[in-house]
């Protein structure tokens, strides 16, 4: 529908900067890149997208070549070898990558000034939490449109790990959630005097858990009304 949406198409030939995310169908890249072709906005990030829509990226002179190719190559070696050829490793190599990243940041020479505020904003976006989010935007404020603004690096936040609604701790280890459950529980039993409740365990996307989207909250709350840990 979104390709058909003469609203949307305004929209896009008004923006200065362009985000675009989750586009996975072959009509929807089509009507975008006719789009951006036409508008020529100063910026477009895209992100977990098919790579006909990776291909649009451009911040300054980065580009993505043919959607492959979005980082350098010496960092496209340390990601070839965090993997060791294995695709199905990706995903773990990327998480890597981003912590080493992000350290690196401030040495990358100036030469790589526009794939770094690419690669800042990326870092940002797969931290989305509410202060991460509001960084990313001063970021692409200061960087693509010239606004003095002061930046604070992303709050990094683990790629999986456990969580509560009865805490704002995001867990590193299931390990760590229990040593803090367990002490929770201690307190709970203290005041009820009841006996060890079943536990369960839910699996949630991360964007969710770090957005803290209610439904999970709602959930949880529901499963321990009915006794359950």
């Amino acid at each position: 529908a979104g390709r058909r949406d003469p609203a949307l198409a305004a929209a896009i030939a008004e923006a200065d900067v362009l985000f675009v995310t989750l586009i996975n169908t072959r009509a929807s890249a089509d009507w975008l890149a006719e789009q951006i072709a036409r508008a020529q906005p100063r910026a477009v990030f895209a992100f977990e997208s098919m790579p006909e829509v990776m291909a649009l990226n451009r911040v300054g002179a980065y580009r993505v070549q043919g959607g492959k190719g979005s980082l350098p190559k010496p960092m496209q070696l340390v990601l070839k070898l965090l993997t060791q050829g294995r695709e199905e490793d990706t995903l773990y190599a990327y998480t890597r990558l981003t912590k080493i990243t992000a350290r690196l940041l401030p040495l990358m020479p100036a030469k790589l000034h526009d794939f770094r505020t690419w690669l800042s904003v990326n870092i940002y976006w797969n931290q989305p939490d509410a202060e991460n989010i509001t960084q990313m935007i001063r970021l692409i404020l200061r960087d693509c449109l010239g606004q003095p603004l002061e930046v604070a690096p992303p709050r990094l936040i683990p790629m999986m790990g456990c969580f509560h609604p009865g805490t704002d701790t995001l867990f590193e280890s299931p390990e760590d959630y229990l040593r803090w459950q367990a002490r929770r529980a201690r307190s709970q039993k203290a005041r009820s005097r009841g006996a060890e409740p079943p536990v369960v365990a839910l699996l949630a996307f991360r964007k969710h858990v770090v957005q803290r989207v209610r439904y999970l909250d709602e959930l949880i709350g529901a499963l321990e009304a009915q006794g359950l840990a």
